[in-house]
């Protein structure tokens, strides 16, 4: 349904951008070790949260030329619906539908790479419905941010949505005896919302798709790289994630961020077996002369701690040239939902 279509980069735009206060007692990290480094780091870690809180009130307010403002030109955001650009965030920042009652952050980290680039990962917590729909509760994000000029703007930005604890959203048994005795009536009555909204959508303009800059060498050399990791991961050949990893290397997904070190030990220790995978639709997207995302699906068979490993993923890995080769310093999964 055309309504779905724009749902995604909408809750993209909420849950990266709405107006929040500084966490507390959150992990600020700076320098290539990842260990805290006095003053730098948190002026730092400050003007990125001062970055957030301005972008949430740029969206309260439908304000996309805020954003169009402060996104690099190349900027890719991401999560359980694909990948989307700069233009589509602007264009639904305009046209935001969303109702935030609360909104909070925790486990915050922030990572600098260079003089010019940083790292900021967190956990969200939200309260929120977009055109109708509620949000995801919780969810994990990680986000690339590079200088250009004296000015800090957002190149990347992906959160994985935390999987909701049985049970959490079932409606709850009717107390009313003569419940089912207006089954009939509801249903009725859902046909026709769901008609009339039908007949909306039919007068809505397909939205352009999203224009994700592609250098389709570049991508190519990448998830030529990206493949070794995968291979690795299934073998728990840890060595591979040693040499190949960037110093400041964060990983998230919907079960958390885990640093470099921690990485490497969930690599020898996890219970996955895979019979199959492909990885597709790989783009390269250069943020500078330093920085790329590297985006893609990735499709697998197999089990996670006797569990069925997710079908589909939109997964990321951001490269940081390091020499004459290329190193991931930040990795991501987002599970699939389709709409």
């Amino acid at each position: 349904m055309l309504k779905t279509t724009y749902l995604f980069v909408i809750c993209l735009a909420l849950l990266m951008f709405t107006a929040c206060p500084p966490p507390e007692g959150g992990a600020n990290e700076g320098g290539n070790n990842g260990a805290n480094n006095g003053t730098t780091e948190k002026t730092v870690a400050a003007t990125l949260q001062d970055i957030d809180k301005s972008f949430g009130e740029a969206w309260k307010n439908k304000n996309g030329a805020h954003f169009d403002q402060n996104l690099t030109d190349s900027f890719v955001g991401g999560g359980a619906s694909g990948f989307v650009d700069k233009a589509s965030v602007v264009r639904m920042i305009n046209e935001s539908p969303c109702e935030v009652r609360s909104y909070s952050t925790s486990e915050y980290k922030v990572v600098e790479l260079s003089e010019n680039a940083a790292l900021l990962a967190g956990k969200g917590t939200n309260d929120a419905t977009c055109d109708g729909q509620k949000v995801p509760e919780n969810e994990y994000y990680g986000s690339l941010y590079v200088k250009e000029g004296d000015t800090w703007k957002a190149a990347y930005y992906q959160n994985a949505e935390v999987p909701a604890a049985a049970g959490d959203g079932d409606a709850e048994d009717s107390e009313d005896g003569d419940s089912n005795a207006n089954t009939s009536g509801n249903t009725a009555n859902a046909e026709a919302e769901k008609a009339d909204a039908s007949d909306d959508e039919a007068e809505k303009e397909e939205p352009p798709k999203p224009n994700i800059q592609n250098d389709a060498e570049l991508a190519k050399t990448l998830i030529d790289m990206d493949k070794k990791f995968w291979d690795a991961f299934f073998k728990k050949d840890t060595k591979v994630f040693e040499d190949g990893l960037g110093s400041s290397f964060l990983a998230v997904g919907s079960d958390g961020i885990r640093d470099r070190a921690a990485e490497i030990a969930y690599i020898g220790e996890h219970k996955c077996e895979i019979s199959s995978y492909t990885l597709s639709d790989e783009k390269a997207t250069k943020v500078n002369d330093n920085f790329v995302v590297l985006t893609y699906a990735a499709a697998s068979k197999g089990t996670c701690d006797g569990q069925p490993m997710p079908e589909k993923m939109y997964t990321a890995s951001v490269y940081m040239k390091d020499g004459d080769s290329w190193k991931p310093v930040m990795h991501m999964n987002s599970v699939a939902r389709e709409m």
